[in-house]
């Protein structure tokens, strides 16, 4: 798809809605650079329902930047439709294919060559475990003709039932070294070998070409049990399906550890208080609340505006994590009654409390601020952030967790961006996820730098962020789709930012205690 080099891919995953017969996207894979032959190493999880019909489809693209959420900016390649039920029985459980465009027809490379898919499923063991693996190789084999050294990379595979091989994990490049050391890994037990330590684990060494697809150096069979316990490893390359005698450079184990990893619902049944807060946009971008064109319009009775929508849908999604319901509630850029512009003011009109009691106490409080506070401006995150950090800041105990989620609801551009960077920055040292929903058409571009998942945000001191806490969702991309769509989207990163903050302070979730659902069950039981 490139004039002057290889494609750069990914695929774009979705399911067909059974009674509309929409597709709707649900995942994406990374993008794999200047490689025409991709092995995509990012595991997409799917709940398999065998009383229904789930028919995915997987489009591919050539990526023209590394910003992949509007697919328009990038170039179409073909899809690839089948039905997980025909994946989980097929052979191996591998499903293989052919690539069609728009119009139905036969993707073919520049060779006339057909483009194929394969796709590999497997059933999810329940293995929690964290494996830190970081390798260094020595000796590796001048690659280059014009600068030599080779930039090397580590592919690691596991085996597959049809004696196949599924790509896990991949380690960084190093780039014009003949003894590199590679970047620890980190990756679930469950992903580099599905919990089974004897399982065979392949690591494949390839070279780095800019421009070009990598170059084949070497590799070596061993298992997760073996990776523990062995310091070294012999690279050989393999040809026409013969192990070569000589060597191509050692891969050695710096380290390979496994820790206890806990799960978002380790915390939540063990007593993690989930504390939602809500911050909506009063500034005059969004147009007069009288005017029907508003997005704070509030006068159609058959339909809530982008903000109820946006309120409704992820707060109840939280609102019965929070046990108590008390829901802190504020606005940012409205001007009172003595024409003072408000950054963080409660909507409740409480500054001592400025909690609500539930989603619907805080969608009548948005209600009557519109009545109280006039629109106004700039658009400031920075003061509300201060605000949430601050009420998340009780201290953790062995018998005390907490864990806050801040939802932020904006329609227009960011006006102090270095500002709230650097209290996001801050915020990451703390118990907070921070989701930003956009309503509207403005552009969003800062946002997605908020989102920092191509790049960690740096403070104005240099400070790089600890994790990544904030989630971007336009809500425009989920318009005409059920509200569990956009709570899905909004919320899919909040359990892995929860147990990363507690792995980072190294607090066990409390003991397990009794759910609700736990005690139904014993009555149902009994009766």
């Amino acid at each position: 798809m490139d004039v002057m080099s290889p494609s750069d891919p990914f695929v774009v995953y979705s399911i067909r809605d059974p009674r509309s017969k929409q597709y709707r996207n649900f995942a994406n894979s990374e993008v794999v650079w200047d490689n025409p032959n991709p092995d995509f190493v990012k595991q997409i999880q799917l709940d398999y329902m065998f009383e229904e019909v789930q028919q995915i489809r997987c489009d591919i693209y050539d990526a023209d930047s590394e910003n992949t959420s509007k697919l328009s900016d990038h170039d179409y390649v073909g899809y690839f439709e089948f039905r997980v039920g025909d994946l989980v029985t097929a052979g191996g459980q591998k499903l293989s294919g052919q690539l069609r465009d728009k119009k139905g027809n036969r993707v073919i490379d520049e060779n006339k060559k057909p483009c194929l898919i394969e796709i590999r499923a497997e059933e999810v063991s329940n293995n929690k475990d964290e494996a830190v693996i970081q390798f260094s190789c020595k000796g590796l084999p001048k690659m280059d003709w014009f600068f030599g050294k080779c930039d090397g990379f580590l592919t690691l595979y596991r085996a597959t039932e049809d004696g196949g091989w599924m790509a896990t994990t991949q380690t960084d490049v190093v780039k014009a070294n003949y003894d590199p050391v590679f970047k620890p890994l980190r990756v679930s037990v469950q992903r580099l070998c599905n919990g089974d330590y004897q399982r065979p684990i392949l690591i494949k060494c390839h070279d780095w070409n800019e421009n070009a697809e990598p170059d084949y150096v070497g590799e070596v069979q061993t298992c997760l049990a073996d990776l523990m316990s062995k310091s070294a490893l012999e690279l050989r390359e393999k040809k026409n399906g013969k192990i070569g005698k000589h060597s191509r450079g050692q891969v050695n184990l710096r380290q390979c550890n496994i820790r206890q990893r806990f799960s978002f619902l380790d915390f939540i049944t063990g007593g993690c208080e989930i504390n939602l807060m809500v911050a909506i946009d009063f500034t005059a971008s969004n147009g007069d609340p009288k005017d029907h064109r508003s997005l704070h319009f509030t006068g159609n009775q058959h339909k809530e505006n982008e903000y109820q929508q946006a309120i409704r849908a992820v707060g109840s999604v939280l609102e019965p994590y929070d046990s108590d319901q008390k829901i802190p509630a504020w606005g940012f850029g409205g001007k009172d009654y003595n024409q003072q512009v408000r950054h963080c003011f409660p909507l409740n009109g409480n500054p001592q409390d400025p909690e609500v009691h539930g989603i619907q106490g805080i969608l009548q409080a948005y209600q009557n601020s519109l009545n109280n506070y006039r629109l106004s401006g700039p658009t400031l995150f920075s003061e509300t952030i201060e605000t949430a950090t601050t009420m998340s800041l009780e201290p953790q105990t062995a018998s005390s967790q907490h864990y806050t989620i801040l939802l932020l609801i904006t329609d227009g551009v960011l006006n102090d961006v270095q500002k709230t960077i650097d209290t996001i920055v801050a915020a990451s040292n703390h118990p907070m996820s921070i989701i930003i929903v956009g309503v509207g058409n403005a552009d969003f571009t800062t946002m997605d730098v908020l989102d920092a998942d191509d790049e960690p945000l740096i403070s104005s001191r240099g400070q790089k962020m600890q994790a990544d806490i904030v989630q971007f969702v336009p809500f425009n991309k989920f318009k005409g789709h059920h509200p569990a769509a956009l709570a899905k989207e909004v919320l899919e990163e909040v359990p892995e930012q929860l147990t990363g903050y507690f792995e980072r302070i190294q607090m066990k979730p409390m003991p397990k205690r009794l759910c609700l659902i736990d005690i139904v069950h014993t009555v149902h039981y009994q009766t």
